[in-house]
């Protein structure tokens, strides 16, 4: 437990606000605002949760206690909430105090509900702040202190190894996580001031990792620990679960879900997790040890969509799409997954998933990365250009969507030629501020090609089939139900693309339901990334530069009977 102690002191829970001058004792307090103390919400704190209290003349640095009971007066101060509702006043227990930041617990006594805290420092009082308590609102604790990153999670190896969970240490499936953070609710089992038993505070939560729902088998204080919970896990040896480095971990209890950028690695390969990026194992040290890294991705999009459907037709459309993006990125910014693909899309290679929920819960089409890309860009100067056998492509500045729209199918007559083909392609960059010029090739080949079915029937085995992709693509596989009187549920399968056949079996088709006589199928093919060199203008070169080939969608609609 040594190891997660410090873990826990160093999120900034000794951090004072050192950027504030020192102010005489006398003067007022003032509280800017609360959060929970892991991941920053101002929307709510729990019963029995640790909150950060923010603001000014807030008491004399000091703490955290070396023993426990945690004090309800330090440094001069004591934190106080009164339910709106009622006239008793609670005092909150407190693990350190500087003049700018207050670390303390919310007594578990203090009812659910809107509520008011004030800070008294010696004799003066703040004005009072509304303060929302509620029953439960659980933050996972990130090692870098900040709402998005790796979450504080280990990996139990045994009893006397219990290793952090990092892009160098993923998880493997079949392994337990234990998961830290706090707002899981109130403790009844003694002082919120007092080192917790070990018991569950609750018995509906459920850990989604990449949306996929985990059963945990422990919820509740982490012993000893005041105001700190622990969730206990395991990881399934199979389910639709994708390896990563960035895995979006987040807890919830009962119907509520606490948004969260929190993030755990897990590997079915070895120690290290695979970076989207394709990070070497030194890049990934420097990466979780704090640095920023320097990366560039281009996505490749042949698009095959439904317009429509006139007398039994289907009215297509077929638009290629080129994104670049180049940015900074460290550890502590927005997860780096395939966030943009839906998480029942992140499949292992022969399996299949149904989800309940209607057609307009869902982006079929949809990109990785790019909206992190552009956080943080970096300059490559003017616009670039993209030439290869379907012409020439002028690509937006600093990271973007190009779309290049051919047209649509009208049944009977043919679209457009598509930009992106079978060849060798450049990428044209004139080089700015970060990013030196340079001309980049690569190739494009074995493209994707969906050959549909004539018709799907409910109930029976559906074997689809296409040509093209390359060893180490993937194609996602989707089928629904077309419906504008409820929800159809959705089939989601993944195959290797090299092998060319899938079937989907019956009783998931079975499943189906439409209140039209017509079904959607989709294909999405994602490529294995090949790599670029890409010069920096200061010197050296960008730290992971990668051009997703072969990421080509297809949908069509078919009549399902």
């Amino acid at each position: 437990m040594t190891n997660i102690r410090q873990a826990l002191r160093s999120i900034g829970w000794t951090m004072a606000a050192a950027c504030l001058a020192a102010t005489p004792a006398a003067a007022q307090p003032v509280v800017r605002g609360i959060t929970n103390a892991a991941n920053g919400d101002i929307t709510q704190v729990a019963r029995g949760s640790f909150v950060s209290i923010f603001g000014q003349n807030l008491g004399t640095t000091a703490g955290p206690p070396s023993a426990l009971p945690l004090p309800t007066n330090m440094g001069g101060a004591t934190v106080n909430i009164k339910p709106n509702s009622g006239t008793k006043t609670y005092q909150a227990y407190l693990h350190f105090v500087s003049t700018g930041q207050i670390n303390a617990i919310i007594p578990s006594a203090v009812p659910a509900g809107p509520a008011s805290l004030t800070v008294t420092v010696n004799s003066a009082t703040s004005p009072p702040v509304p303060v929302q308590i509620a029953e439960n609102s659980f933050g996972i604790f990130t090692i870098n202190s900040q709402p998005a990153g790796m979450a504080i999670a280990q990996n139990y190896e045994s009893p006397t190894s219990l290793p952090l969970n990092l892009y160098t240490n993923a998880a493997r499936p079949g392994q337990t996580i234990i998961l830290w953070g706090t707002g899981l609710g109130a403790y009844t089992g003694g002082s919120d001031g007092d080192a917790p038993q070990a018991g569950n505070i609750v018995n509906n939560a459920q850990v989604l990792i990449d949306g996929y729902a985990i059963t945990p088998f422990y919820a509740g204080r982490a012993p000893g620990i005041p105001g700190v919970d622990q969730i206990n896990f395991t990881l399934p040896d199979s389910a639709p679960i994708p390896d990563g480095c960035s895995l979006e971990v987040q807890v919830q209890v009962g119907s509520f879900t606490q948004p969260s950028g929190a993030t755990i690695a897990k590997s079915s390969n070895g120690p290290v997790c695979e970076h989207p990026y394709g990070l070497s194992q030194d890049q990934l040290v420097a990466l979780q040890s704090g640095s920023t890294l320097k990366a560039m991705m281009v996505q490749l999009y042949h698009s095959v969509g439904v317009q429509g459907i006139v007398n039994g037709s289907v009215l297509g459309s077929i638009q290629d799409e080129v994104e670049v993006g180049l940015r900074k990125f460290a550890a502590n910014g927005s997860p780096l997954t395939d966030q943009g693909y839906p998480y029942a899309l992140q499949q292992a290679a022969g399996s299949c998933n149904v989800i309940k929920a209607g057609g307009s819960d869902f982006e079929f089409v949809d990109h990785t990365d790019f909206i992190n890309l552009l956080n943080f860009p970096l300059d490559s100067g003017s616009n670039s250009v993209l030439s290869g056998p379907g012409g020439t492509m002028t690509l937006a500045p600093f990271g973007g969507l190009t779309t290049l729209f051919q047209g649509v199918a009208i049944p009977g007559s043919p679209v457009g030629s598509a930009f992106l083909q079978n060849g060798n392609y450049t990428l044209a960059i004139p080089g700015g501020k970060d990013v030196a010029a340079v001309q980049a090739q690569f190739v494009l080949q074995n493209q994707f090609s969906a050959n549909f079915p004539s018709s799907i029937s409910k109930g029976k085995p559906l074997t689809l089939t296409w040509t093209g992709g390359n060893d180490g693509d993937l194609v996602r596989i989707f089928v629904t139900g077309i419906t504008f009187s409820g929800a159809s549920p959705l089939i989601t399968c993944t195959a290797n693309a090299t092998d060319h056949t899938f079937t989907i079996p019956g009783d998931l088709t079975g499943q189906l339901t439409s209140d039209q006589p017509v079904g959607v199928l989709g294909f999405y093919s994602i490529g294995a990334p090949a790599s670029l060199s890409v010069p920096l203008t200061g010197g050296g070169s960008l730290d992971s530069a990668k051009v997703q080939l072969n990421v080509l969608e297809a949908f069509t609609a078919v009549p399902l009977q």
